[in-house]
């Protein structure tokens, strides 16, 4: 059983690109990747060999307001649920 590292860290737009490609799902742009992953109030990744193979954020109004966060989107690489 592979044993993950959970990091807090943004991924970086590469990483991100390769999450969603890694299930199929369509790229927006650089841009908007960034500027999505910059509106988190916190992220962590699974990590595996210096690899990014999950991440999940939250978003909201201010990370001192927990109570109005919410979490967007939790995103696992295909090959690390086996």
């Amino acid at each position: 059983m592979t044993k993950y590292i959970i990091k807090e860290k943004l991924p970086t737009v590469e990483e991100y690109i390769s999450l969603r490609k890694s299930v199929g799902w369509p790229c927006p742009g650089n841009q908007a990747i960034e500027k999505s992953l910059g509106n988190s109030t916190c992220c962590v990744c699974a990590v595996d060999k210096d690899r990014v193979v999950g991440m999940s954020r939250l978003v909201g109004a201010s990370i001192s307001l927990p109570m109005s966060s919410y979490c967007p989107s939790i995103r696992v690489r295909a090959s690390a649920l086996c």
